[in-house]
């Protein structure tokens, strides 16, 4: 069985919903009477009786109420963000936790998989680049894990397309600013500054002359020095060693 929207009609002043039941027969329900506040087969409180009534069909007919009526809220919690931690690095999960509730928690969770479409990411992308001024790294970032979570929904059938695969950016994008960067006597003159703190000396040296990463540094240990060399084996990203 296929997820079955509902066909809502009215009679005698009386609004119904048509469907088919697990046995491919067609059926009318009674939904409520036609009234001030149950106007139009489109206004929300029609809409949110048909949708209730659809919810307990398509899971009496065989199909998964995720399928039917999931929102891309609860997608992430219950199948990508599991789905992300049991197989990407620690690190991506934690980039892709911040970036979901910094840039699309608020904008995505209340939709539903089925019901979003290009032109909302579109004008998702437009607003932050216009409203909150985000750089083209931090637009990147954010597209590419909104399609990543349609994408997987996508993979397991429980929609038809991935929305953002056509996704563009209408708003002018500002020029990113150059990477500011510390120069040699900067640097030189922040490891005299600590002169009583070898240990931190360390650590800055390591990452101002080898570029480490703070969660490289942090995953060190001695037996990654040899002799002139210096093994990244490990990093330790919000207390865990990877």
């Amino acid at each position: 069985m296929r997820t079955q929207t509902g066909n809502v009609i009215l009679r005698s002043k009386v609004w119904y919903v048509r469907f088919y039941n697990r046995d491919g027969k067609r059926v009318t329900r009674r939904l409520c009477d036609r009234d001030k506040t149950h106007n139009t087969k489109t206004c929300a409180p029609v809409k949110e009786l048909v949708e209730k009534v659809m919810r307990e069909v398509n899971t009496d007919n065989g199909v998964p109420t995720a399928q039917a009526d999931i929102t891309v809220g609860e997608f992430w919690e219950a199948t990508y963000l599991p789905w992300a931690t049991a197989n990407l690095r620690h690190s991506t999960v934690a980039g892709y936790q911040k970036t979901w509730g910094l840039y699309l928690k608020d904008q995505l969770s209340h939709w539903k998989l089925r019901e979003y479409k290009t032109p909302n990411g579109s004008g998702l992308l437009s607003d932050l680049t216009e409203k909150r001024k985000l750089g083209s790294a931090t637009l990147s970032h954010v597209r590419s894990l909104a399609s990543g979570i349609f994408s997987h929904a996508l993979n397991l059938g429980q929609i038809e397309a991935n929305p953002w695969h056509d996704v563009v950016n209408l708003a002018r994008v500002k020029k990113s600013n150059p990477t500011k960067h510390y120069t040699l006597e900067e640097a030189e003159n922040t490891i005299s500054a600590l002169v009583d703190r070898v240990d931190a000396q360390a650590v800055f040296a390591l990452a101002f002359f080898l570029g480490l990463r703070p969660s490289e540094i942090a995953g060190l240990k001695w037996e990654d020095i040899d002799g002139d060399y210096v093994h990244i084996r490990r990093a330790a990203v919000r207390s865990k060693v990877t």
